[in-house]
């Protein structure tokens, strides 16, 4: 699947304009013209090869994560990617940050979801410390980094590294990397100049809903519902999981609670 990607997609160019300029909407202008990342078109001819190797590949891992929520998992969102170096290194180890100069998720955060949203990490190239990797702590380690750096939000922290408890996702071609990014303090990593950084991001999420046939995988889900949803970051499915209200959260818990496996 990653040779696939990369001689269909990357190697191609097959740069998707209309949302990349989307995630650079609020972003200020670089020196260049060249955004410091890109998203790419993922064809419709590789959209289901992407599930069906979600679904056969990772079918143990999903398993495990189904019977620990008690509900069936499906694929949220796909994205290919690609990360560049950015201008001013200097400026991101400052307390205090602007929105506009988070080019790539590059600031420590989590994401703003319930509990119940997950993210896989696939490697399209060989990933080292020069390549702006993932940086990620533990749940535990997330409230030492929050004590430690007076984090307050996203755009206001110290940037003191905990070596001793971050973990660097620098690896290897075709590995991957689960991750609850919705209690886990993490960013992309800085790029040395001259290097990129390609990745796909997978979103799963636990299905708010009962579905029918239990004993079959739902991995496709939303993508059977909502066709493009999961390929051009509108966000109708993850926002499932992302509550604005007490009452929206209620709500939620209620239809977890009807709709689980046993």
């Amino acid at each position: 699947l990653v040779d696939l990607i990369n001689e269909n997609i990357i190697n191609k160019n097959q740069i998707d304009n209309e949302l990349t300029e989307k995630l650079h909407s609020n972003k200020a202008k670089t020196n260049s013209d060249e955004k410091k990342s890109i998203s790419y078109k993922i064809d419709t001819s590789i959209r289901q090869k992407i599930l069906n190797f979600i679904q056969e590949d990772f079918k143990d891992d999903i398993s495990v994560l189904e019977k620990y929520y008690n509900n069936k998992i499906a694929v949220a969102e796909v994205q290919v990617k690609r990360n560049y170096p950015l201008d001013n290194k200097e400026y991101y180890n400052q307390k205090i940050r602007s929105k506009e100069f988070e080019y790539y998720s590059n600031y420590y955060h989590v994401d703003f979801y319930v509990n119940t949203h997950l993210k896989l990490f696939v490697n399209l190239q060989d990933v080292t410390k020069e390549d702006g990797p993932l940086h990620i702590y533990s749940k535990t380690s997330t409230g030492n980094f929050i004590k430690k750096n007076k984090y307050k939000n996203r755009n206001n922290y110290l940037a003191n590294e905990i070596e001793t408890e971050l973990y660097v996702n620098s690896s290897k071609k075709r590995e991957s990397f689960f991750a609850n990014t919705t209690e886990c303090l993490h960013r992309a990593g800085d790029l040395k100049n001259g290097h990129h950084r390609d990745m796909l991001f997978i979103s799963f999420i636990v299905i708010p809903e009962k579905v029918k046939n239990e004993n079959k995988s739902s991995i496709d889900f939303y993508n059977n519902i909502y066709p493009d949803s999961l390929w051009i970051h509108d966000s109708r499915v993850t926002k499932k999981t992302k509550p604005n209200s007490l009452k929206d959260v209620y709500s939620l818990f209620k239809n977890y609670y009807t709709s689980k496996i046993n």
